[in-house]
């Protein structure tokens, strides 16, 4: 754990704070922003992590390009679709890119990433491996270029230590934890 000296600034974006924590969080992420380094913010209810996560996406150099956020406590199969697309099937008559398609070139804010079902962890982190997905139903891989943001308001090194979350795709996330 590294420690940085309290930032002189007492906003970061749109978040406001005055206190040691928030001057703290807002050193780490005054250097992180710019990096292309994956990002978690844990945090309660209501802290603003997505408003934090737009003003990282903000600082850095892919702000030109799409912010997407995708809730991951949607129920599995739609938030694979979310994610992932799709392409035509009988059951979906027309095509879909997904989350990571849609941000391509930007960010990818995963909203509550706990929360993402053990298949979809794994994909997940392939995707960040390869930086290629494989929409559901389609024949070959699609190249992506995102950066990761993503959010929790549980503790996500707790939820490795209780197996309810991968340990390798905590530590490809978890590259700056705030």
């Amino acid at each position: 754990e590294i420690q940085w000296p309290l930032s002189p600034h007492e906003r970061f974006g749109e978040v406001l704070g005055r206190s040691t924590a928030m001057r703290r969080s807002f050193a780490l992420l005054e250097r992180a922003a710019p990096t292309e380094s994956s990002i978690v913010l844990e945090g309660e209810a209501g802290t603003g992590k997505e408003i934090l996560a737009r003003s990282i996406h903000d600082r850095s150099n892919r702000k030109d390009s799409p912010f997407v956020v995708v809730d991951c406590s949607s129920t599995e199969p739609l938030l694979e679709s979310d994610l992932f697309g799709h392409d035509v099937s009988s059951a979906r008559p027309i095509a879909r890119p997904g989350a990571f398609e849609e941000a391509e070139g930007g960010t990818l804010c995963l909203d509550e990433v706990t929360e993402l079902p053990a298949p979809l962890q794994a994909r997940v982190l392939r995707t960040i491996e390869t930086g290629e997905i494989k929409r559901p139903g389609h024949g070959g891989n699609v190249k992506v270029d995102v950066r990761i943001i993503a959010t929790t308001q549980k503790e996500l090194e707790a939820e490795v230590k209780a197996g309810r979350f991968r340990e390798d795709l905590f530590f490809k996330l978890s590259v700056f934890r705030v």
